[in-house]
């Protein structure tokens, strides 16, 4: 389920959703947007939902656009001040919290959006834990874009922990959940975790150019292409995949160093569903990395 938050840019809400001089939402955005969220999820009434909550307390963001303009022009705009929510109305946030093992959890899954200043300064979570009627627990990572968080979660067991419910997957329109290179990168991720059968087609050194394979087949045999860099667990691991005729494919694979060092993996997955060439008759592979890189393994995972 993925809420349609267009609508609310003719909501009356629309003029506070986002900062004037910051790219991220306020948190009456951020609450808004939750309630959206909430009606998908379980039918409730935006509206009335909203009218329980108390925006009474007030935020203020500095604003990194405000960074620029001081820079750029000198004279520092002054910062954003925003109305900002109170939950603690809603009585059972605490005991939900307090009595975890009992109830239904939910993930966040996100960016700085929901984990602005590595503290939820929007209070994401907090405005979730009331729309959803259920503790949440933030995963989110800042500057991890699209999928740094969401592999980390995957990859460290949180996606078959069976804890969690619904699992919120926030990602922001500079990031958006349409990249298809970041969605076949977290759907691989899933597959290399629930499955053990792989097909070795590359095990070598990688050099710093383009790496060049010759090796046929078709991507509707294989579920997903499984990357292992011994040691190296961020940069850019780029995958292009040509068909005899020449046509190409190209994948791009994002590992940030934001993610914690203990989350992070040093396998690349991308899934093959829906290739648009199937047949395959080579792949080239590039690693952008600051570490550098000797071993690669590739494989086909079945």
């Amino acid at each position: 389920p993925t809420p349609d938050l267009s609508v609310l840019v003719s909501d009356p809400v629309a003029p506070d959703y986002y900062f004037k001089r910051d790219t991220h939402w306020t948190p009456k955005g951020a609450a808004v947007s939750a309630a959206r969220l909430g009606q998908m999820i379980n039918g409730q009434d935006t509206s009335a939902m909203m009218e329980s909550v108390n925006f009474s307390e007030t935020y203020t963001e500095k604003g990194s656009l405000s960074d620029v303009a001081e820079k750029t022009c000198g004279p520092r705009p002054d910062a954003d001040t925003v109305s900002a929510a109170s939950f603690a109305q809603a009585g059972d946030a605490a005991a939900l919290l307090a009595n975890n093992d009992t109830q239904k959890s939910v993930a966040l899954v996100g960016t700085s959006f929901s984990d602005r200043y590595q503290r939820d300064a929007y209070r994401v979570a907090d405005a979730l834990t009331f729309v959803l009627n259920a503790p949440v627990e933030n995963f989110s990572v800042s500057g991890g874009d699209m999928v740094g968080a969401m592999e980390a979660f995957i990859r460290t067991g949180g996606a078959n922990s069976g804890q969690y419910t619904t699992v919120v997957w926030e990602a922001p329109y500079t990031g958006p959940l349409t990249n298809i290179s970041g969605l076949r990168q977290i759907l691989g991720a899933l597959q290399d975790t629930s499955t053990q059968s792989q097909t070795k087609i590359y095990s070598g050194q990688i050099e710093t150019d383009w790496l060049q394979i010759k090796h046929a087949f078709h991507t509707g045999d294989y579920s997903g292409l499984r990357l292992e860099t011994p040691g190296v667990s961020t940069g850019l691991m780029i995958i292009e995949a040509y068909t005899a005729s020449g046509e190409k494919t190209r994948i791009k694979l994002v590992k940030s160093e934001r993610v914690q060092p203990g989350d992070r993996s040093s396998v690349w997955t991308a899934a093959l569903a829906a290739f648009p060439a199937p047949d395959i008759a080579r792949i080239k592979v590039k690693l952008k990395a600051e570490t550098p890189v000797q071993d690669l393994r590739i494989e086909l995972i079945e």
